[in-house]
């Protein structure tokens, strides 16, 4: 006999054979459930595959993915706002997946931007999604397709309505001109853009053509500001606090290659073609890039003869730099008689000014060098001798350079009957400030040994105090 539970004669076998099946209520999915969530895994298994396949990271094989690169990855596929993400390999981190950019230099980076806020799905993502490679050097990269891809493009195409290829062409010049001072710039170099439109600027009334004209005038205004700076770069390092001697040889070195190359550059047959075209164009800023054209020649001349005579301080500047302070007074007469020389038969360094900026370097060198000496955690963690030790040698040291200073200018005076006269205040000021504060560094030893009663890093015992005071008196102290 049938369990009436188990058996209902108003439904079909099919009907109670399926309802004769356990069931708990959220226990089991229909088949049509089951379908759908599985189809759904498949298809973001698949968008993410779409992405990952376009990845190419040098090194990603030893950087595996794993689950909490997906979120981000989903949430870009699936989230029509998410319109840009970053995959690079981190030093630390490994593999990394960002909706920012990094806050520091990486070698390479992925990226993916969609053209417009959509759900990323197989058949939308080759028109939806832009992704491409960055490697360091991104601004050489930049420059290189403009130069070859867009530029040849857009200077040779007469299908364009004028206004349009007038204006685009400006503004590809002036990307082009940014890019180029920028990528040589931290390089120490100072590269000129030259603007070659072709067949465009070779047309007999191309003059005439007031667009053209403004856009070659546009980047001899940038070539004129870049002499400028170049020019006025030497102000910059008289200014700069902390050059010494070497990186005044340095510096002319730097500059009589940076003046060389610039010098070529204004002779380049694209530099040459764009000056004649403008002088055709009667242009009124082709008088001043020509004067500074010409300063740049006489600047390379005067570089190379600074260079020449500042290079003979290369060998005493490079002892006094890792000397010890005690045996800087060794280097000084010779370093003295260098620089006398170099006043006396080099033009551009015969000048008070030239002198006295020089030699103050040489003051900036030795208080870096007693600087080095001098250990402020001694000083102040109650190593008293050693500490007064070190600062006297400094006092020492810098006095000493002051009277090498003196003797040496009369003894130029008397002898060769061609004395000098500079700027002894100026030459010194951070000399008798450094003279000075090691001397307030002593005050403060000497207060360490007397109220703290620290020698060598250690505290002494309170010395005994008689009379019916003596207990208050070590009690107050």
């Amino acid at each position: 006999m049938e369990d009436p539970e188990k058996f209902d004669p108003g439904l079909t076998e099919s009907e109670n054979s399926a309802s004769s099946i356990p069931q708990s209520k959220g226990d089991l999915k229909s088949p049509e459930d089951s379908r759908k969530s599985s189809h759904s895994n498949v298809t973001e298994t698949v968008k993410l595959s779409l992405l990952k396949d376009q990845i190419q990271l040098t090194g990603i094989e030893s950087n595996p993915w794993s689950d909490n690169h997906e979120p981000l990855l989903t949430q870009f596929i699936e989230n029509p706002s998410s319109r840009i993400i970053f995959i690079f390999i981190d030093p630390r981190n490994g593999l990394t997946v960002s909706n920012t950019l990094p806050a520091f230099e990486i070698e390479e980076l992925n990226f993916f931007i969609k053209a417009e806020e959509s759900v990323v799905n197989a058949e939308n993502f080759n028109d939806l999604i832009h992704f491409g490679s960055l490697r360091v050097g991104y601004a050489e990269s930049l420059l290189r397709l403009l130069k070859y891809h867009f530029g040849p493009t857009v200077f040779t195409n007469q299908s364009w309505p004028d206004g349009i290829r007038n204006d685009f062409s400006g503004q590809i010049h002036k990307v082009m001109a940014y890019l180029t001072d920028a990528q040589y710039r931290t390089a120490g170099h100072t590269v000129l853009y030259v603007p070659d439109e072709g067949p465009v600027m070779e047309a007999p009334e191309a003059h005439k053509n007031k667009e053209l004209v403004q856009r070659l005038e546009g980047s001899m205004i940038h070539w004129t500001r870049q002499i400028k700076e170049l020019l006025n770069t030497q102000e910059a390092l008289e200014r700069a606090d902390t050059a010494g001697p070497l990186e005044e040889i340095e510096f002319w070195n730097e500059r009589c290659d940076d003046l060389s190359s610039l010098t070529t550059q204004l002779n380049l047959p694209g530099v040459l073609k764009v000056c004649r075209f403008l002088e055709k164009a009667k242009s009124s800023y082709l008088k001043q890039f020509v004067k500074l054209a010409k300063l740049i020649q006489e600047s390379h001349q005067k570089s190379e003869s600074c260079l020449k005579f500042v290079s003979m301080l290369r060998e005493p500047c490079t002892e006094l730099s890792k000397a010890e302070p005690k045996d800087i007074s060794k280097i000084l007469p010779r370093l003295m008689h260098t620089v006398y020389a170099i006043w006396v038969h080099s033009e551009h360094y015969r000048s008070r000014e030239r002198v006295t900026a020089l030699l103050r370097k040489v003051s900036r060198e030795i208080i870096k060098r007693c600087k080095v000496k001098i250990s402020l955690d001694d000083v102040f963690s109650g190593y008293i001798e050693r500490s007064q030790e070190c600062l006297r040698e400094c006092i020492s040291c810098c006095v000493n350079w002051k009277s090498t200073f003196d003797h040496l200018t009369r003894v130029y005076g008397k002898v060769s009957g061609n004395s000098w006269v500079l700027d002894h205040t100026n030459i010194f000021a951070q000399v008798d400030a450094f003279i000075q504060r090691c001397k307030d560094l002593i005050e403060v030893t000497e207060g360490q040994s007397h109220f703290a009663r620290k020698s060598e890093g250690k505290q002494k015992p309170m010395p005994p105090f008689a009379g019916v005071t003596g207990p208050a008196v070590s009690k107050s102290l």
